[in-house]
């Protein structure tokens, strides 16, 4: 079993982290009959997968956050389908949200850390496919494993991976706090913006004020979708919250707080197997809570992409 840690997770703890439960984890590891090797993740990891996959490893963790699985799962979907098939992704919460890891269970935890590295029993966990048109006008294609977003959500994201002074000193002291700050923050300078979404072979012209994508129904800390979606779906969820004015926002991120969208005033929600997005003017595009600028993008479902540990 290869871990790819990011040391500079979650404000530089990732190491700490990570030895507080090596010696629980390399036991569990043990029972499954196998070993770890912990290794620092590459900027692309996909000559060390190469490399360890002709050396006979078929495991890789991801040892980091959202963005950490979001690199390494990128990485292995890079890897031929046959290949692919033959190996085994899993992650350990190091980060701060860790919504790959949601709901955790007391089954999977190691002294409060989140892990997934049972490949003993893996499930094949669906993917979405992210074609997308950049601020550039450059095509670019990402994969996301957990969940996507455009308007606030993934301007929120944004402020956090690139703190002020204030969430700097918030994010390793209070996650959920940090987001709370982030989000008043966008809220109170948001604009929804025009869109056209392509889903189901109709067009759906609106104004944005949030949209989700999602193979989970957990983000951001403790918010939560109430759509029923698993990573084996036949189908993504793609929710909507379109053309809201402030309070309006405000009682919609509260009702999230509470797990509750569907049915709301001014949101709509589809099961789908692709989406098309075209925006009048570029705007923040977020996949695991990595950002992009984009002016278009084209999500499709990849049913059981990866084979991933429990």
């Amino acid at each position: 079993m290869i871990i790819y840690l990011n040391p500079a997770v979650n404000n530089h703890t990732g190491r700490k982290k990570l030895s507080k439960i090596y010696d629980d984890l390399r036991a569990k590891v043990k029972k499954m009959g196998s070993d770890i090797v912990i290794e620092d993740i590459p900027r692309n990891p996909l000559d060390s997968l190469n490399k360890h996959i002709e050396m006979g490893e078929k495991t890789f963790i991801a040892g980091g956050g959202d963005g950490t699985v979001h690199s390494l799962a990128n990485a292995m979907m890079e890897l031929p389908e046959a290949t692919r098939n033959a190996v085994a992704f899993g992650a350990i919460g190091l980060g701060s949200s860790n919504d790959f890891h949601k709901p955790m269970i007391k089954p999977n935890m190691i002294k409060g850390i989140p892990v997934k590295i049972d490949f003993t029993n893996p499930i094949k966990h669906n993917i979405a496919q992210a074609d997308y048109i950049t601020e550039n006008d450059q095509s670019a294609s990402e994969y996301f494993i957990i969940n996507g977003s455009m308007g606030a959500t993934a301007d929120i994201n944004q402020m956090f991976n690139n703190c002020d002074k204030i969430s700097s000193w918030l994010k390793p002291k209070w996650v959920c706090g940090c987001i709370y700050y982030c989000g008043l923050n966008v809220f109170i300078k948001y604009k929804n913006f025009k869109a056209k979404l392509e889903i189901h072979g109709e067009d759906h012209h609106t104004k944005i004020s949030n949209l989700g994508f999602l193979i989970y129904p957990n983000f951001a800390g403790d918010f939560k979708y109430d759509t029923e979606v698993t990573p084996q779906s036949d189908y993504f969820c793609v929710n909507l919250s379109e053309n809201m004015n402030k309070a309006e926002q405000f009682i919609s991120t509260f009702n999230l707080w509470r797990h509750k969208f569907l049915n709301r005033p001014k949101t709509k929600s589809w099961n789908a197997k692709e989406v098309e997005v075209n925006v009048d003017e570029k705007t923040t595009f977020e996949m695991d809570g990595e950002v992009r600028m984009v002016k278009k993008v084209n999500i499709k479902l990849i049913k059981g992409g990866l084979t991933v540990c429990q």
